[in-house]
């Protein structure tokens, strides 16, 4: 790499995944009160969809409020969380939300949107992730590059802090050709991807690195 320049691998976290986990272990119901979010299916939307303010349903459960303050026994059920407990493991990545439960947000609901938001925060703070050497508070990978086009996404991003976006899925040519600037003779493109998956905890994709060719493919 050129003088000066860094590596490290970023981690998306859901923290609804954590509850999962511990939840799934829990034969008595009570570690995990009130228990994981759950919904029916979403229905994908178009690439280019874009929500007319103010509409859409909500899909999160009418009594899930703000965070529930999910305890330690709880939070540390999970064998992975348990793992990133640890300093040198959790300082090893930088981190940022991706949410709470990975709802797209093409069409959410701005209280939807503002839920997964907030509950994420305060899982983050609850669990030390926050705290990380490297987190970004003001960043965001939306779930599967959703809510770009939805107003009532952007506004509740925009009030939870939320002013940075990151895309975890750049070599997806299907996603990239939406979003890619064609006059642009210089696009990016990543060598390797790695698809990471522990427990229900935490699934994303990584870049490992990046390098620019031109678009004309030479």
């Amino acid at each position: 790499m050129n003088a000066g320049s860094q590596y490290f691998i970023e981690i998306g976290h859901n923290g609804n995944g954590n509850i999962e986990a511990t939840d799934d272990q829990d034969d008595s119901g009570e570690v995990c009160i009130p228990g994981p979010i759950e919904y029916d299916e979403q229905i994908d939307t178009p690439l280019e969809f874009a929500k007319p303010p103010g509409t859409g349903t909500n899909i999160w459960p009418a009594t899930s409020n703000t965070y529930p303050n999910y305890t330690m026994e709880c939070l540390e059920g999970d064998a992975l969380m348990e793992w990133f407990a640890k300093s040198a493991n959790l300082n090893a990545f930088a981190h940022v939300s991706h949410t709470f439960t990975h709802e797209d947000q093409n069409n959410a609901t701005y209280s939807d949107v503002y839920k997964e938001l907030t509950w994420n925060q305060g899982w983050l703070a609850a669990t030390g992730i926050s705290k990380a050497t490297r987190f970004s508070s003001k960043g965001l990978i939306p779930p599967a590059i959703t809510g770009l086009h939805n107003a009532d996404a952007l506004k509740a991003w925009r009030d939870c802090g939320i002013v940075h976006a990151y895309d975890s899925s750049l070599v997806n040519l299907v996603s990239w050709q939406h979003i890619r600037r064609n006059a642009n003779q210089v696009i990016e493109l990543g060598t390797t991807r790695v698809l990471f998956c522990s427990t229900k905890y935490i699934c994303s994709q990584f870049l490992v690195f990046f390098i620019l060719i031109d678009s004309t493919g030479q």
